[in-house]
C-alpha cells in the first residue's frame, strides 16, 4: 500500500515542532537558580609536599568524581551570580614515587584511600544567547580547596588534607532547555590553585597544621553534565 504525502499533516507536525522548539528555547524570567553537576576531574600541574619537594599532582591522585552544586540569582536573562560547592571523591595513587604512595607503604599502615576533595567559592556566569535551543555559557569563579586522603593502622585512622586558595576557576558549557524551569547540558571547568598548608587530623581533632615551604600551582580539568532548575518572579 502506497502512502501519499499529506501536506496538511506535514504542516501540523512542522508547526508543533517549531512551537516546541520555541518553548524549549524560551529563557526564564529573573529569579533564583540552582544546579547540580556530575562528572570526572583530571589532575594537572604540580603537587607541593610539606618540605621543599614537588611532584606532579597526577602522582598523588589519578582523578576524582565530583558533585558540584550551584546556587544564586539569575538576572537580565543572561547573567548569574552565586556560590558553588563541590564535593568529590579523589582516587589515590597507591604505587609509584608519590608522597601518598610512600606513606601507604609505611610499616604498620593497613589501608589508605582517598578521603574528600572539597571546593567552594563564588562564581559569575554569562549566557550570551539565552534564547538559543542549545544556549552556550561561560563563567569565572574563585574560592578555596581542600583535598586529602586517609591512612589507617591498627590503632585507628588519620586524614591528611592539603588546603589552599583557588584564585581562578574557568567554566564553559551549554544548556538545552527542556522546559522554562529545567535545563540540561554539558560543562567543563579548569580550576587553578595552590596548596599552602597541610592539616593532619583524626576524627574532629587536628594534630598538626603545617605551612608548605615551596608552594606549587596545580589544576583540575573537569568534564560532565549540568542540570539547572530556575525559578521566575
Amino acid at each position: 500500500m502506497t502512502q501519499r504525502f499529506n501536506p496538511r499533516l506535514f504542516g501540523t507536525v512542522f508547526t508543533l515542532f517549531c512551537t516546541s522548539t520555541s518553548i524549549a528555547a524560551s529563557p526564564p524570567p529573573d529569579g533564583f537558580s540552582a544546579a547540580l553537576r556530575a562528572g570526572y576531574a583530571v589532575p594537572m600541574g604540580q603537587f607541593a609536599t610539606m618540605n621543599t619537594g614537588a611532584s606532579p599532582l597526577s602522582a598523588e591522585f589519578s582523578g576524582q568524581i565530583p558533585f558540584w552544586f550551584d546556587l544564586g540569582y539569575r538576572f537580565a536573562e543572561r547573567f548569574f551570580v552565586g556560590a558553588y560547592l563541590q564535593i568529590g571523591y579523589p582516587f589515590l595513587v597507591k604505587s609509584g614515587n608519590g608522597l601518598a604512595a610512600r606513606e601507604c607503604h609505611v610499616s604498620g599502615i593497613t589501608s589508605c584511600s582517598g578521603n574528600a576533595s572539597v571546593h567552594g567559592g563564588i562564581e559569575f556566569l554569562v549566557k550570551p544567547w539565552p534564547d538559543w535551543v542549545l544556549a552556550p555559557w561561560v563563567g569565572v569563579g574563585a574560592g578555596y580547596e581542600s583535598t586529602g586522603y586517609t591512612l589507617s593502622d591498627n590503632s585507628g585512622s588519620g586524614t591528611i588534607s592539603y588546603r589552599g586558595w583557588e584564585p581562578l576557576n574557568l567554566q564553559l558549557g551549554a544548556d538545552y532547555r527542556l522546559t522554562q524551569a529545567l535545563a540540561i547540558g554539558p560543562y567543563s571547568s579548569l580550576s587553578i590553585g595552590r596548596y599552602n598548608n597541610v592539616d593532619i587530623s583524626s576524627g574532629n581533632q587536628s594534630f598538626a597544621n603545617i605551612t608548605i615551604a615551596s608552594q606549587q600551582t596545580h589544576e583540575w580539568l573537569q568534564f560532565g553534565v549540568r542540570i539547572t532548575v530556575d525559578s521566575g518572579q
